[in-house]
């Protein structure tokens, strides 16, 4: 059985409608991987999704430092504002 998408109904703090298409297509991918191509694949893949995880936590730490550094912490909203 395949593990059930619990993200689209734990993040409605945070802009749910923008993050569950994320969340859903991780899913779906992950899904795919492991029917079509087997645990050996889906092993295979997890370091690229990790390297997504952390690519995106570094844009967001990298936006909220020039916010506060250059625009004293009233530049854009990206999950910090």
């Amino acid at each position: 059985m395949a593990p059930q998408p619990g993200g689209p109904d734990r993040c409605h703090h945070l802009d749910g409608e923008a993050h569950a298409l994320s969340v859903f297509l991780a899913w779906a991918l992950q899904v795919l991987i492991l029917r079509l191509e087997g645990l050996p694949a889906y092993r295979a893949c997890r370091p690229s999704f990790v390297r997504l995880i952390v690519g995106f936590f570094a844009r967001v730490g990298i936006s909220y430092g020039v916010d506060v550094l250059w625009f004293f912490g009233k530049g854009h909203p990206i999950l910090h504002g």
